[in-house]
């Protein structure tokens, strides 16, 4: 990223902020102009699509993947997904709600 020797975590983490973003705003655009190509190329509104996915490790043993669907004419990606089995969130809640029914005795 050409980033001097020495950065500070703050600064990296408001860089990569900056990044995700600008990442974001530039594939949502790339998706919509993918879809409404596909949909001019098929001339309804009514699209034939194909979905592709993968996790991240083999097996049954991974919690995050990524999905996308892929117009059928132009063969471009007009959405994409990423999928977890976990979220930090819930495990947060579902050990409080633990504590909480340890402590009341039951």
């Amino acid at each position: 990223m050409d980033l001097p020797s020495l950065v500070s975590q703050k600064s990296y983490e408001r860089i990569m902020r900056k990044i995700n973003l600008a990442s974001r705003e530039v594939a949502d655009d790339s998706m919509k102009s993918a879809a409404k190509e596909e949909v001019s190329a098929s001339g309804s509104n009514e699209i034939c699509v194909s979905g592709d996915g993968t996790w991240k490790t083999r097996g049954h043993t991974s919690r995050i993947g990524v999905c996308s669907v892929i117009g059928d004419v132009t063969g471009k990606v007009i959405d994409v997904a990423v999928l977890s089995s976990y979220c930090k969130g819930c495990e947060k809640w579902r050990g409080q709600n633990l504590d909480i029914h340890m402590k009341s005795g039951n």
